[in-house]
């Protein structure tokens, strides 16, 4: 059966039953701000999928500027007034496998990280190889640093 009855000239949201103008409007006060440190960890989680990226390589100031978060080591975060964002990241690769490769596809895949989950363009990506070894080199020092 048809539904036949009209509440208003306006065109409405489907879902909500909002006026479709109400909703723009609203959209343009939204204000949603991301910290650098969740950039960061969609950077550090994003980068750690790429097949060949081990981990990264930080110092004692990456300590304290992460907070203590190991996993954050390694990482500088930019995010711009326009919304774009900059990430500088000291990786340790995997012996025996292409970094020109791995470092191409860890950008074309932050760049989706980063669209797909804080709604921001991935601006500039800058790579720092700090090392490359094995995965057992790499499962031995960490072991042995925790």
């Amino acid at each position: 059966m048809k539904n036949t009855t009209e509440f208003s000239e306006k065109p409405f949201s489907k879902a909500l039953m909002i006026p479709s103008e109400d909703i723009a409007a609203a959209e343009q006060k939204r204000r949603t701000v991301i910290d650098e440190k969740a950039m960061k960890r969609i950077a550090s989680e994003a980068l750690r999928q790429v097949d060949g990226i081990l981990g990264f390589e930080g110092n004692l100031a990456d300590v304290i500027k992460s907070g203590g978060h190991d996993d954050l080591l390694g990482l500088a975060v930019d995010i711009a007034d326009d919304g774009k964002v900059s990430v500088a990241a000291k990786i340790i690769t995997e012996y025996g496998k292409n970094i020109p490769q791995i470092v191409s596809y860890a950008k074309i895949h932050l760049a989706q990280a980063v669209e797909s989950l804080s709604g921001l363009t991935l601006d500039n990506f800058e790579v720092e190889v700090a090392d490359t070894m094995t995965r057992d080199e790499y499962r031995a020092k960490n072991t042995k640093a925790h």
